[in-house]
């Protein structure tokens, strides 16, 4: 299994914004974007660890430059035992 990235960003306007610059400026795959049960939504993201790392860093920089804050993070290498969380849907 490839790199898996999640970031988590309050708000549908800010969250899009976002998912739009990392799809654009890294060679990432958007799996989804849920929400987490509160006012934050969770993108995840596919692709190689540099590139899921590049992602994720663009999240932060445009997050911030949007006024608000991205939580993120990078699972190099998951077990496929994750899989079925990553398919399904909160």
């Amino acid at each position: 299994m490839k790199a898996l990235g999640f970031a988590e960003i309050p708000f549908l306007s800010i969250t899009a914004m976002v998912a739009d610059a990392i799809v654009k400026g890294a060679g990432v795959h958007l799996l989804g974007i849920e929400t987490t049960g509160n006012q934050n939504l969770m993108v995840k993201l596919q692709g190689d660890v540099a590139s899921v790392d590049a992602a994720l860093a663009i999240a932060e920089r445009r997050a911030r430059d949007l006024g608000s804050e991205a939580l993120v993070s990078c699972l190099p290498r998951p077990d496929t035992a994750l899989a079925p969380l990553i398919n399904s849907p909160n």
